[in-house]
């Protein structure tokens, strides 16, 4: 489910770079967003399900409160924070090169009189 759910928050960024097999986590934005939607299903299911069902449910929900409650605070999992002070172009670049690209690529911004 949390698999699913990661795919369904991914961004372009996320959506470029994943490869066939990485189920993620993605960023840290992707897992709090994925594990939210997760949340708010087993709070709905919660309220309409039999008691050995809530039982089940309410094992869930402590799952996933206890992985939001992780996001960033684990070391074996790094995401991909991205601040306002890089470029887009850096920032993918950073991206690529955390999850195993090899690259020579340096980027070049050249002055063109009459372009920005």
């Amino acid at each position: 489910m949390i698999q699913a759910a990661r795919v369904v928050h991914m961004d372009k960024l996320e959506l470029y770079f994943a490869g066939d097999d990485d189920t993620g986590p993605f960023s840290a934005r992707n897992e709090l967003e994925s594990l939210n939607l997760l949340f708010k299903i087993t709070n709905k299911l919660l309220l309409t399900s039999n008691v050995v069902a809530k039982e089940v449910l309410q094992m869930l929900q402590d799952e996933i409160v206890a992985r939001l409650r992780s996001v960033g605070r684990t070391a074996d999992v790094k995401m991909v924070v991205q601040t306002q002070n890089h470029d887009t172009e850096d920032s993918l670049l950073k991206w690529g090169e955390h999850h195993g690209v090899k690259s020579k690529l340096q980027i070049a911004f050249p002055c063109i009189k009459g372009f920005q």
